[in-house]
């Protein structure tokens, strides 16, 4: 067993043990057990999610599973330490550490518990077939096939040379379509039969701010590959990041931070992407706060943590 694994079985929180960062980033793992117990060692969770300075690190962020335990053992951390220090050894003297309300493995913040005034907590991983505020009939077959995942009938129809840059009423092709809803396949299809791929609606979305919006992560690694581009904003300023941030889609904020993202745009209403994060993410928002250079540290005095209605998908 990894020493990591023990530490934290010592504690009775083998539900944080990092199986997938233990086995892929074991240099990591070791560096994590060697400095247990130190104060900041959560902070340095966090910097290995946003920092490029290895080739491990960078890889990090393509790994969905390593990013949500980092996130969490970070999350977990703060409340262990007492407990660490408690016991001067803590392989003989185990503790019994009182389970923390989770919601789909993050704590709730104390802005949420403590305030009366919000009632309940907005999911974020919605699922990605909600479908766009258009009516179906709008659609072009290429569009309602490139919708329902239906890749053969997709090469058939761009075969026949129909509809790829077809649009409906809210200015949707086909490829947005697709890549709201995750289908790489057919979105490769149809960058292959010359979609444009920052193709934009008529709110200026592009496919890959849908995708950062709807929790996408392998279809983002493909766009990003393929050159999108990640400061695009739609009309109301938000970018890829914002949608991703405001979503809690922790390992496609990773990704697109990693990509360059740059975590002080600001939208037309002001808000950059730390000002969106949900009240239940508060480890998201301290994720940006290592993102920002230190020479823009004064924007963290007017922080806001908002919480999120149902996503926009336009």
């Amino acid at each position: 067993m990894h020493l990591l694994a023990k530490q934290l079985s010592a504690l009775n929180r083998q539900d944080l043990i990092p199986h997938q960062l233990i086995a892929q980033f074991p240099a990591i793992a070791d560096r994590i057990a060697l400095r247990w117990g130190e104060a900041g060692l959560e902070d340095e969770l966090l910097n290995w999610l946003v920092l490029d300075e290895t080739q491990a690190t960078a890889q990090i962020a393509h790994s969905p599973t390593v990013v949500r335990e980092l996130m969490r053992l970070s999350v977990a951390y703060i409340d262990l330490m007492p407990h660490i220090i408690a016991s001067r050894d803590v392989w003989n003297g185990v503790r019994s550490v009182a389970d923390a309300t989770e919601n789909h493995g993050y704590m709730y913040s104390s802005l949420v518990k403590d305030d009366a005034s919000v009632s309940t907590l907005v999911g974020y991983d919605w699922p990605a077939s909600v479908m766009p505020q258009v009516a179906q009939d709008e659609w072009s077959p290429l569009m309602q096939a490139a919708f329902a995942g239906r890749l053969i009938r997709v090469r058939t129809l761009l075969d026949q040379g129909q509809g790829l840059m077809t649009v409906d009423s809210d200015g949707h092709q086909a490829l947005h379509l697709a890549a709201l809803q995750g289908h790489t396949s057919i979105v490769c299809a149809l960058l292959d039969a010359g979609a444009d791929l920052d193709a934009l609606s008529h709110r200026g979305s592009t496919p890959l701010i849908l995708a950062a919006a709807a929790g996408h992560l392998a279809l983002v690694e493909i766009l990003l590959e393929l050159g999108a581009q990640v400061h695009h904003a739609r009309k109301d300023g938000r970018t890829a990041l914002h949608q991703a941030v405001a979503y809690g889609h922790d390992a496609i904020v990773v990704r697109l931070l990693q990509a360059g993202a740059n975590p002080l745009q600001e939208t037309l209403a002001g808000q950059t992407a730390l000002s969106l994060v949900p009240v239940h993410k508060t480890r998201m928002a301290q994720l940006l706060e290592c993102a920002i250079p230190k020479r823009n540290l004064s924007v963290l005095a007017t922080r806001q943590i908002v919480s999120q209605p149902l996503i926009d998908w336009s």
